[in-house]
């Protein structure tokens, strides 16, 4: 479990394994429970690309590890005039741990795109995103 926090909450390195995402670092770090983190996600044309500033409140106990998504503080990273900054979102990770060997890992998340986002690449992106984020995550997690 400890492992997927560490990969999950680690925004220097999310980029390289959230699928469509160019770039990621952690902004600042409150307590051991709670950092700030940026992300910017890529956008295919004619979309304007997105970024968002998260602050991640995390709560474990022995078998489970909540990590709560909020939106961060605006001031933590500069505007790009090439991207569309994203305010409106919460989410969530939870991290089971099913026996001594075995994780269940499950995301949730609501956002606002902050413009309009083609139906097209909307329904493509809620089914390849996570998808291949997962995969890329428990390709991290087993090796």
């Amino acid at each position: 479990m400890q492992k997927a926090l560490d990969v999950i909450t680690d925004g220097n390195s999310v980029f390289e394994w959230t699928h469509n995402t160019s770039a990621s670092k952690t902004l600042s770090v409150i307590s051991e429970n709670e950092l700030i983190i940026w992300i910017k996600n890529d956008m295919p044309w004619p979309v304007q690309d997105r970024d968002h500033i998260s602050r991640l409140c995390i709560e474990q106990n022995e078998n489970t590890i909540y990590i709560d998504l909020l939106p961060g503080p605006s001031g933590e990273m500069p505007l790009d005039d090439n991207c569309i900054r994203i305010t409106n979102f919460k989410g969530a990770w939870i991290i089971k741990k099913v026996d001594p060997t075995t994780i269940e890992v499950t995301q949730r998340m609501y956002g606002d795109p902050n413009g309009s986002i083609p139906l097209w690449l909307l329904n493509s992106m809620l089914a390849t995103h996570p998808y291949h984020s997962f995969l890329n995550l428990k390709d991290i997690l087993e090796n």
